[in-house]
């Protein structure tokens, strides 16, 4: 028998020198199993939180409380990756098969504003998007721009199309 510094006495000989029984490999292959079954729950599990959170519609309403219609394709999505504080830009291409109707874009305004043209193209720029994915300005459009009840600097951007019937989104975040 060992001894370890104040310790209980280590039986090594003993855990050395039994012998494998049968009780043992079934007991090993039940807790493989118990182990799998748990690892396939979780994936399962992460799986469909994964699902139900791909509906980006649900971000925007949650975030700035605007419903937006759910019939969309999203064409492009891009942001400006994690960072510690939640800031960064994000921008995203939706495409609906028919037009908004007049309840849906009720804020927005038709008339243009260069202004917020210049913000959405330098929001864009910093994100390195192509000018094939960039909003057209030299078509007609509608467009929203909210800012954030808790912080002024967050704003959110929506650009629709009516002749191509896509909604740009752009959001910056401070």
């Amino acid at each position: 028998m060992l001894m370890h510094k104040g310790t209980l006495p280590l039986e090594t000989e003993r855990l050395i020198l039994r012998r494998f029984k049968p009780r043992d490999a079934e007991y090993m292959f039940k807790r493989k199993i118990k182990r799998s079954i748990i690892v396939i729950l979780c994936l399962f599990l992460i799986l469909i939180l994964g699902a139900c959170s791909s509906d980006y519609n649900k971000v925007i309403e949650t975030n700035w409380e605007i419903p937006l219609p759910k019939s969309y394709e999203e064409l492009y999505s891009i942001d400006s990756g994690a960072s510690f504080h939640g800031d960064g830009y994000r921008y995203h291409v939706f495409s609906y098969k028919e037009e908004l109707k007049q309840n849906e874009i009720a804020k927005f305004s038709s008339e243009k504003n260069v202004n917020v043209e210049k913000e959405v193209e330098n929001i864009l720029i910093s994100l390195k998007v192509s000018k094939e994915s960039r909003p057209d300005f030299s078509e007609e459009y509608y467009w929203y721009k909210k800012n954030d009840n808790n912080d002024l600097r967050n704003n959110l951007y929506l650009i629709y199309f009516i002749q191509d019937k896509m909604l740009h989104i752009i959001e910056e975040f401070y």
